[in-house]
């Protein structure tokens, strides 16, 4: 199959493949907090040992720019990749939109030609996603 021509995923698969991807950076994470917080551990029972104070200064050098980059590793899985696709986005807002419509709709002298949706988006098929992920990960949005 040449490069040019990829191969067309459906959006289940896609939302699949993002919440997985999500999932596994949150567990990198995870991992990678609780290996600092021994060797962190380890560090300061070392450091209390040797008393030394170069040595103490170099470690929490070390120690306090790693932890830089954890917490902006956790920022990064848990705080700005939230699985929020722009297409469940997209579904929220027809949803809004269709929300107002049905309130508008009740009062027929609210009703004008702006208020119609000028795309209609099928939202079955989002609606049968979200339902089958809600199933599967238990709660909606775990992140």
């Amino acid at each position: 199959m040449p490069f040019w021509k990829k191969k067309q995923i459906s959006p289940q698969e896609m939302l699949k493949i993002k919440v997985r991807k999500k999932v596994r950076n949150q567990a990198k994470f995870l991992k990678h907090s609780i290996i600092y917080l021994v060797f962190l551990i380890f560090y300061l029972a070392l450091a209390y040992i040797i008393s030394a104070e170069e040595f103490l200064i170099v470690g929490l050098i070390l120690f306090g720019s790693w932890m830089i980059g954890l917490i902006f590793h956790g920022l990064s899985a848990f705080v700005f990749n939230r699985i929020n696709s722009w297409e469940e986005t997209r579904y929220q807002q027809k949803l809004k939109e269709l929300r107002l419509e049905e309130e508008h709709s009740s009062d027929p002298h609210l009703e004008s030609e702006e208020d119609e949706i000028e795309d209609p988006m099928d939202l079955k098929s989002y609606e049968r996603l979200r339902k089958e992920m809600d199933d599967k990960w238990g709660e909606g949005d775990f992140v």
